[in-house]
């Protein structure tokens, strides 16, 4: 029972609990946003080296390419996706990097908020462009099941 000669230790357990509560969530998130941005740069490695089951292999279908307004059903419908946007890609393009990567956590789901660049065998800058990728939990770890890019941003 709280009275007035032992509210002062019951105000410093209950703080001393509020504070391991909030530091327990916060190393969940960290560790969550840690193994996003592992996948994140798997999944750029295996897009810079055309590999189209690896890049696959970081979805969860079904898949929402927003901007495309497509939506992957499966593994193969990823492929595919990913095998147009390579075909169409800026000519000479040879490799990219990631310049900005923000993890932003929601309800029950990750977006990365991604600032990334894409360069010619020279060195030269062919693009600059932004997308949000939404990421969720799933038995194989995290996977992307969303992508949207930004056209009205700045780098």
């Amino acid at each position: 029972m709280i009275n007035e000669k032992n509210w002062v230790p019951w105000t410093i357990n209950i703080c001393f609990i509020v504070f391991v509560i909030a530091l327990l969530y916060n190393e969940s998130s960290f560790k969550d946003k840690r193994e996003i941005e592992k996948v994140y740069k798997a999944y750029i490695e295996d897009f810079i080296e055309n590999d189209f089951e690896g890049i696959a292999s970081h979805f969860k279908p079904p898949v929402n390419f927003k901007n495309f307004g497509t939506i992957a059903e499966d593994k193969l419908q990823v492929i595919l996706v990913y095998k147009d946007i390579k075909d169409n890609i800026q000519t000479g393009y040879a490799y990219s990097s990631v310049e900005s990567l923000k993890i932003i956590k929601k309800e029950d789901f990750y977006i990365a908020n991604v600032i990334y660049s894409r360069f010619n065998l020279n060195d030269e800058n062919l693009f600059t462009g932004n997308t949000l990728y939404e990421f969720k939990k799933t038995y194989d770890g995290w996977k992307m099941v969303s992508l949207e890019g930004i056209t009205d941003f700045e780098s």
